[in-house]
C-alpha cells in the first residue's frame, strides 16, 4: 500500500510538477481487480491511461468521454464489458 499522501510519489502516477495534475496512470500488468470508476472523468488533464494485463471488469465508464486531454488509453486484456 500506498504510504504517503503525497500522490507525487505514488507508483505508476505522473503528475505536472507545477500544478499536481494527473497526467499518466501506468498501473499495468500489476494484478489489479475491480471496475474503472466513473469519477475517472474528474482527472481532467489525464494525457495518458495504461491499465493493460490486469483483472478490471464491467464497462468502461461513459463520463470517460470528458478526459479530453487523452491521448493514448490502453486496456487490452482485462475483462472489460460493453460495446
Amino acid at each position: 500500500w500506498v504510504t504517503s499522501n503525497d500522490h507525487r510519489s505514488w507508483y505508476g502516477v505522473e503528475t505536472a510538477s507545477s500544478t499536481n495534475y494527473v497526467l499518466r496512470f501506468e498501473l499495468y500488468n500489476n494484478e489489479l481487480i475491480g471496475y474503472i470508476p466513473s469519477e475517472i472523468a474528474a482527472l481532467t488533464s489525464l494525457q495518458r491511461l495504461d491499465l493493460y494485463e490486469n483483472d478490471i471488469t464491467g464497462p468502461i465508464p461513459s463520463e470517460s468521454g470528458a478526459l479530453t486531454s487523452l491521448t493514448s488509453l490502453k486496456l487490452s486484456y482485462n475483462k472489460l464489458t460493453g460495446y
